[in-house]
């Protein structure tokens, strides 16, 4: 939002669901417009994080983890800072934490750091997790096109690992090698020399 009436928006909106999303982060009331797709996307298994600002909106209302329902997930003395719940198949999370960006650039070393591990966690706690359907019983050799076992399927084609040593070759091995190397030079100079007195004839 740039103005009271004006918003600078990419594109169209898309569906909101899960085969695109695995978890949505609610940061302001510019999400309350989508108060209901986020219901109906939650309640099918998505997650959502509500941060402060979209929590105070009166249209997100329904989606805040507070109630008999909730559960507290982090406490600060007395208050509570994060709090999930679930609705329909999925799950939503509440924090109170807001413009945590500043802590990122004000802060110390670790601050980026620390940065990430907070929202890695947040959004980690409610994410959708997909469905990967593994189907038992078929050869290693023809994994399913949902599951691919790389592995599984160059082991049945060539075998396990094996711990043999390499064999060393024999002191009559490398003397035989040593004279075959030796002719072949040999037979390369004797042509090299009669290319050249060939050459110098014509």
């Amino acid at each position: 939002r740039v103005a009271p009436a004006a918003e600078v928006t990419t594109g169209t909106v898309a569906p909101i669901d899960t085969s695109r999303y695995s978890a949505v982060i609610a940061l302001d009331a510019t999400a309350a417009p989508y108060a209901a797709r986020l219901s109906q996307y939650v309640r099918s298994g998505g997650g959502l994080v509500l941060a402060p600002a979209a929590a105070a909106s009166s249209a997100l209302a329904p989606l805040r983890a507070v109630g008999g329902d909730a559960i507290v997930l982090e406490k600060r003395g007395a208050a509570t800072t994060i709090s999930a719940r679930r609705l329909g198949a999925g799950r939503l999370l509440q924090t109170v934490y807001e413009e945590t960006w500043k802590s990122r650039m004000t802060g110390g070393d670790s601050a980026v750091a620390e940065h990430r591990r907070l929202w890695t966690g947040l959004v980690s706690d409610v994410a959708y997790p997909p469905h990967v359907a593994r189907r038992v019983g078929r050869p290693s050799s023809d994994p399913p096109d949902d599951d691919p076992t790389p592995f599984a399927a160059l082991v049945a084609s060539i075998g396990r690992l094996s711990t043999a040593q390499p064999t060393a070759l024999s002191a009559p091995d490398r003397a035989g090698w040593g004279r075959l190397l030796f002719a072949m030079l040999a037979f390369a100079m004797v042509l090299e020399v009669a290319s050249r007195r060939s050459r110098g004839m014509s």
